[in-house]
């Protein structure tokens, strides 16, 4: 089932940084028996979404599996996954109409076999950067900007199924701002099933504010504005920790000194954030931040700097041991010759596992930072 990795280059404390093949804009999550799955832009013709797994911390990785397997272009692909169900989401060029179409695809065996590919969205406007998530007993809910309601300016709608992709929702416009701005995030609460989608928009003029709402299908909060700086946000990612806490981080661009900047906030009740903080402070330009917990409620928060290496950027991490009151000093995590994007990390126990894609000699790697696994018990 497992294969080697092809290179092995950079350091991740005592564990170096591995190559897993070819690809661009990797996603990865975990299930709670700690194995790792991935989703990726594969670079063969046709331009596919590929899957692997992995069983031991991110060290080997099973061969890649084709799970779009779609005529038109795939790309920007996410993945959920909890018990045995995994979904993998991505954008789709479609040529049989003006516009794209968000795509899913479902796992009911943990990866193991695929369904077909199903256009979600299916929307007249142009549908761009989805969110999946896998919320109780399977349910999968889907997220992404769109422009059908207007076609200037996007907003985030949102859908689910309780049958594992068979028949959806009525697509819901949780924003209703018509001031999106880049793409949202989203997690969905294990028990309750409420869930938290979070967007920049342009919310007074030209700054942009993080905004979050709450709730389900036919009730949802109005959106509430958890940024209030005087820098244009965007990039948000959310995360939950094991004590319910929501944790949100996302990308300022300052004006009082050069470069960008990642910003944290929590709350403990989905409604009243905390302060915003600073919790990169380095000297170069950051971006691409995201956030990650696990039940104890250590957080880590990932994202792309050039400190230190202008042309080649790394993935950077600060990581608190008290759900977001305190992070350590940000520090230089990968250390590798090419370009990094798009850093996404999971936990496996209270080790992050951080996967991004990394341009090297005109091509892009799917690299990972692994960690030997850590599965707790319920």
């Amino acid at each position: 089932m497992a294969t080697a990795l092809l290179v092995s280059v950079g350091v991740f404390g005592a564990t170096r940084a591995l190559t897993v093949g070819a690809g661009k804009s990797p996603a990865v999550t975990s299930d709670q028996e700690g194995t790792l799955h991935l989703a990726y832009q594969g670079l063969q013709a046709g331009d596919n979404i590929y899957y692997r797994h992995s069983e031991d911390g991110g060290h080997t990785w099973s061969d890649e599996t084709n799970v779009s397997n779609t005529p038109d272009k795939s790309h920007y692909p996410c993945i959920a996954a909890a018990g045995e169900r995994v979904a993998v989401a991505w954008l789709e060029d479609c040529r049989d109409h003006s516009g794209n179409d968000v795509y899913l695809v479902t796992s009911a065996d943990a990866g193991k076999t695929w369904g077909k590919a199903m256009d979600v969205s299916n929307t007249p406007g142009h549908s761009a950067h989805p969110v999946v998530a896998i919320g109780p007993h399977g349910s999968i809910h889907l997220a992404w900007s769109d422009t059908s309601e207007s076609k200037k300016r996007p907003d985030i709608f949102y859908t689910s199924s309780d049958n594992g992709g068979q028949s959806w929702t009525k697509v819901v416009d949780v924003s209703k701002t018509h001031g999106v701005y880049g793409p949202p995030a989203m997690v969905v609460e294990p028990v309750s099933g409420v869930v938290h989608i979070a967007w920049a928009d342009y919310c007074s003029g030209s700054n942009h504010d993080i905004h979050v709402v709450r709730g389900m299908q036919d009730s949802w909060s109005k959106p509430r504005d958890i940024s209030h700086t005087n820098y244009r946000s965007s990039h948000p990612s959310l995360a939950l920790a094991g004590n319910g806490r929501l944790c949100a981080s996302w990308l300022e661009d300052c004006t009082d000194h050069p470069g960008n900047d990642v910003f944290y906030a929590y709350s403990d009740d989905g409604e009243r954030f905390s302060q915003p903080k600073d919790i990169s402070k380095t000297t170069g330009h950051s971006a691409d931040p995201f956030v990650t917990a696990d039940r104890a409620g250590h957080v880590v928060v990932s994202w792309i700097d050039n400190t230190g290496h202008t042309k080649a950027p790394d993935v950077w991490q600060s990581r608190s041991d008290n759900g977001g009151l305190n992070f350590s000093r940000a520090h230089n995590l990968t250390r590798t010759p090419g370009k990094s994007h798009e850093p996404h990390t999971v936990m496996l126990g209270s080790k992050p596992v951080v996967v991004w894609e990394e341009v090297m000699g005109g091509k892009s790697w799917v690299k990972v930072a692994p960690v030997k696994p850590v599965v707790e018990n319920d």
